[in-house]
């Protein structure tokens, strides 16, 4: 018997040691969010610059959803549990936004080709300047799509499969039957 309360005792102190490390992650990007949404000092606006990186402009939505996911994982110890449908949903919703935005970058900067390189002179520029001050699109997820389906679809049909994919995410989230 003394041997399974021992047993207990270190399955419970690795379920401890695993719950902290979940609740300093959380702590991690808690801090992070709140230093990229509100840009306090240079730290906090690279730290914006390099999500715009990756979304763009849509810096402010992934903040909140970092600094979501972190207070989750500091309250419970555990991140969050979404079923693979609402992770797809929320997945579609979200390239969908990204592909918008990168449309609207590349229309106002009259660029149709070569759209990565385009975005990477914009946001190495704003990563040099240490600021945020120009508009860079859908980051280099959205520019990554935008080259694809700006190329297959066209501009018009590349906008309209945008549209489908936030109203099927945001379905697809809600668990919205039909």
């Amino acid at each position: 018997m003394p041997r399974k309360k021992r047993q207990a005792n270190r399955k419970n102190k690795k379920k401890t040691e695993e719950s902290l490390s979940w609740v300093v992650t959380g702590i991690v990007l808690i801090l992070v969010a709140i230093l990229a949404l509100l840009r306090f000092g240079w730290l906090g606006k690279e730290l914006a610059n390099l999500l715009r990186l990756l979304i763009g402009d849509s810096y402010l939505l992934g903040g909140a959803f970092l600094a979501i996911l972190g207070l989750v994982m500091l309250i419970y110890g555990q991140p969050p549990r979404f079923g693979f449908k609402r992770t797809s949903g929320l997945t579609l919703a979200y390239l969908g936004l990204l592909y918008i935005l990168a449309s609207r970058f590349f229309n106002v900067r009259s660029v149709h080709s070569e759209f990565l390189p385009a975005f990477k002179n914009v946001i190495f520029e704003e990563l040099a300047r240490a600021n945020v001050t120009v508009s860079v699109g859908g980051g280099w997820i959205g520019s990554f799509l935008y080259g694809i389906f700006y190329q297959l679809l066209g501009q018009i049909g590349g906008l309209c499969l945008a549209v489908l994919n936030i109203i099927s995410g945001i379905l697809m989230f809600f668990d919205v039957k039909f």
